[in-house]
């Protein structure tokens, strides 16, 4: 019998097959990692909405407003500490992996230095317990203590996190992510369904997620730390300093508005204040939906400049680092149009605060964390071509518009606005500019043939 005749293709059938082969080319072009850290990124922005909806819509005002502020402080403070040892982590991690090397001293070494940090944050929150609680928790001493447990569990799960994406562990990585989400909703959801009313336990909760989700995945994390030469002694510490300089005012840029709403308020008008600060909590977490995108590639992102610009491969660092930039500017004007249309709606509903801001207050906020997104997509450039000090200049000149900006005269909100969106476009105008003359100032040379051969793998 003849071979049946195959079915003309329909123009639906070929507009399919074209949409196919675009999203094949569109994955193919992402950073190695980037699927399964961004799936485990976003269920922890999921996670993070619905544990401040369940707190929102459990506990009071004021309970609310005390943990509002200790949220901000531990991923102000807490990420600004430990977030540089997993990005220097990450890059020193992934140059020896390029050159065949262990890593296991150099985990060692962050480990050391990682609890360092946290001693002297303990210490300091041991010293200060009584003006802390008094200013910021409204005389809660627990929450002192819980905000220390909460640095405690960063300082681990991004040492942990630095060795998995040097080592180019990114399902782990991921799925390290996916079980703090689950953890953090469900015993959330069992607080408040056991009708527990006094922010603690709640608070505790970001401490316990993180840390049973480390525990989860030791196995894989130890395997990455196979013994190799010693550390140097600049590996891991040259920059390292500069890193935290930078990093921590990059923490503190977008969640210093909530605390400082708190201390604005508070003394004059307590009611006032803990509804401003429920609700710029609520505000600032949706207006920054585009960050949680952007810190979705960042580890690839990371990973993937380090070893293009040790290779000496410019062109390769010069696409990725463009390509993320356009990313970061096309979701910084999603998120404007998003907040600045449904953010009163979306604050209100979702997390059960008062309706204390309007559509143009989250507009501003908005494009203000535009920048933000842009400044952290950059600085992943000036990390990778380890100019540190250069980074942490770039943060310092935005933080010191902000605090200007916050010391002038007017309204509160208006005060906080303005210094939040000087302070953010301040930072990626100065990086931006950085990077441009520092690539200018220092063109690639001839790459040797096995470079350019290992350049040519990057993924841009």
């Amino acid at each position: 019998m003849p071979d049946p005749i195959p079915a003309p293709r329909t123009a639906a059938d070929s507009r399919a097959s074209a949409l196919r082969t675009v999203l094949r080319t569109a994955l193919r072009r992402l950073p190695p990692g980037t699927i399964p850290v961004g799936g485990g990124v976003c269920a922890l922005a999921l996670a993070s909405y619905v544990y401040l909806a369940i707190a929102g819509r459990t506990l009071s005002v004021d309970a609310m407003a005390g943990l509002s502020v200790l949220w901000s402080l531990a991923f102000s403070v807490g990420t600004g500490l430990f977030l540089p040892l997993e990005q220097e982590l990450t890059r020193v991690v992934a140059a020896r992996r390029a050159r065949g090397e262990g890593v296991g001293p150099l985990a060692l070494r962050g480990v050391r230095i990682s609890m360092s940090l946290l001693l002297l944050c303990l210490a300091g929150l041991g010293l200060f317990a009584g003006p802390l609680a008094r200013q910021l928790f409204r005389g809660d001493r627990s929450l002192v203590w819980a905000l220390g447990a909460a640095l405690a569990g960063l300082s681990v799960v991004h040492i942990s996190r630095g060795l998995l994406a040097g080592s180019g562990h990114f399902r782990a990585y991921g799925a390290q992510l996916g079980i703090d989400s689950v953890l953090r909703v469900v015993l959330a959801l069992a607080l408040s369904l056991a009708g527990v009313t006094a922010p603690l336990p709640f608070a505790l909760l970001l401490s316990l997620a993180p840390l049973i989700s480390v525990a989860a995945g030791i196995a894989t994390t130890a395997r990455t730390a196979q013994p190799g030469p010693a550390a140097g002694p600049t590996e891991l510490r040259k920059g390292l300093a500069p890193l935290t300089f930078s990093t921590l005012l990059g923490q503190v840029l977008p969640n210093a508005p909530v605390v400082l709403a708190e201390l604005m308020t508070s003394a004059s008008m307590k009611s006032a204040g803990s509804a401003l600060t429920a609700a710029l909590l609520s505000a600032m977490i949706i207006v920054r939906l585009p960050i949680f995108a952007a810190v979705s590639v960042q580890p690839s992102v990371l990973s993937v400049l380090s070893r293009a610009y040790a290779l000496g491969n410019r062109a390769a660092f010069r696409r990725q680092l463009l390509g993320a930039t356009a990313g970061a500017l096309l979701l910084g004007a999603a998120g404007l149009l998003l907040s600045g249309v449904l953010g009163p709606w979306l604050a209100t509903t979702l997390f059960h605060t008062p309706r204390a801001l309007g559509n143009g207050d989250f507009a501003v906020l908005s494009l203000a964390t535009a920048g933000l997104l842009l400044a952290l997509i950059l600085s992943q450039g000036q990390l990778a071509m380890n100019r540190q000090r250069a980074q942490g200049t770039a943060w310092a000149l935005g933080a010191a518009v902000f605090l200007g900006l916050a010391l002038l005269p007017g309204s509160v909100m208006a005060r906080l606005e303005a210094s939040y969106s000087g302070g953010c476009w301040t930072v990626a105008l100065v990086l931006g500019l950085g990077i441009a003359r520092h690539l200018r100032r220092h063109p690639a040379g001839p790459v040797a043939e096995a470079s350019a051969a290992k350049a040519g793998t990057v993924t841009v």
